[in-house]
C-alpha cells in the first residue's frame, strides 16, 4: 500500500534520488512479463547493495525507484549515484543476456528554498527525465552504429539481401535493418517469435520442423563454434492458403560479432 508523502517543510539536509528502468516495455513485449519482473528484481537487488543501509530505498511503482539520503552534500550524493552506476554496470557485465539500463536524477534540499519532500521529488523526477533523454539518444546512436556496421559486413561479403534483420542472440531480440515493401515482420521484437513467424510464412507444413531446427539459437551457436561463417536455408512454399504460385527463396544467416 503506497503511503502519501506529507507536505511538511524539510528540516535538515536531504537528497531525493529518483530512478527509472529503461527498456522494460521492450523486455515485456519480446521476452515476456516473467523476464520483465526478473529485470525489475535485478535492479532492486543491485540498488539496495549500492546504497548504504542507513538510507531509505524503495520501489515507487512500475519501473521507478527512489532513495532518500540525509546529511550529504552534492559531492557525496554524486558519489552515491556513481556507486549505483558502477554496481549495476558490473552486474550487466556478468549478465550480458539482460544488462541493466536506467536513468537517474536527484535534487538537494539545500538548493531550494522552503521546499517539502514532494517538491524535492518533483525536481529529482525532472532531472531523471533529462538523464533518460540522454540515455535514449546514446542508445539510438549505438544502434545506428551497429546497423551501419552490420550492413557494411553484408556488403563486403558480397550479399545483396532483399530484406535484412540484425539479431542479438543473447537478448533474444532483433530489429530490421532494411526490408522490401510489405515485409511480414515488425520493425523489432523477439528473435524467437520472429523465427517462428518466418517458419510459418515461407515454409510448407511438411518442412517446418526442419526450418525451426535450423533457425534455433542453439543450433546456430553450434554452427558458429564449428567455425562456419554462415548458414543457408533453401525454402519453397505456395503463396496463400489455396495452393497459389510456387515461391522459392533462401534464408542466409551471417555470424556477426558473435562474441
Amino acid at each position: 500500500m503506497r503511503r502519501r508523502i506529507r507536505r511538511e517543510k524539510i528540516s535538515g539536509v536531504y537528497a531525493v534520488c529518483v530512478f527509472a528502468l529503461n527498456n522494460l516495455r521492450t523486455i515485456n513485449n519480446s521476452l515476456g512479463h516473467d523476464k520483465g519482473d526478473e529485470y525489475i528484481r535485478s535492479f532492486a537487488v543491485q540498488f539496495r547493495k549500492a546504497v548504504p543501509e542507513e538510507y531509505f530505498v524503495g520501489r515507487n511503482g512500475g519501473d521507478e525507484f527512489l532513495a532518500i539520503l540525509r546529511g550529504l552534500n552534492r559531492e557525496e550524493v554524486e558519489a552515491c549515484m556513481n556507486h549505483i552506476r558502477t554496481q549495476t554496470a558490473e552486474y550487466s557485465r556478468q549478465h550480458p543476456e539482460m544488462p541493466i539500463s536506467y536513468a537517474g536524477g536527484y535534487a538537494l534540499s539545500t538548493e531550494f528554498e522552503d521546499c517539502d519532500i514532494r517538491e524535492l521529488f518533483r525536481h529529482a523526477d525532472q532531472n531523471m527525465y533529462i538523464d533518460k533523454n540522454r540515455a535514449k539518444m546514446e542508445e539510438a546512436a549505438a544502434e545506428r552504429k551497429i546497423s551501419l556496421e552490420a550492413l557494411d559486413v553484408v556488403k563486403r561479403k558480397g550479399y545483396h539481401f532483399s530484406s535484412c534483420i540484425y539479431c542479438n542472440a543473447r537478448q533474444d531480440q532483433y530489429r530490421i535493418l532494411r526490408a522490401v515493401s510489405g515485409f511480414f515482420l515488425a520493425g523489432d521484437g523477439s528473435y524467437t517469435g520472429a523465427a517462428e513467424h518466418i517458419v510459418q510464412s515461407i515454409t510448407d507444413e511438411e518442412k517446418r520442423k526442419e526450418m525451426r531446427r535450423m533457425l534455433d539459437l542453439t543450433h546456430l551457436k553450434e554452427c558458429y563454434q564449428k567455425g562456419e561463417e554462415s548458414v543457408e536455408i533453401l525454402c519453397e512454399y505456395r503463396e496463400g492458403s489455396g495452393g497459389g504460385a510456387l515461391c522459392r527463396g533462401k534464408v542466409t544467416i551471417l555470424f556477426y560479432d558473435a562474441a
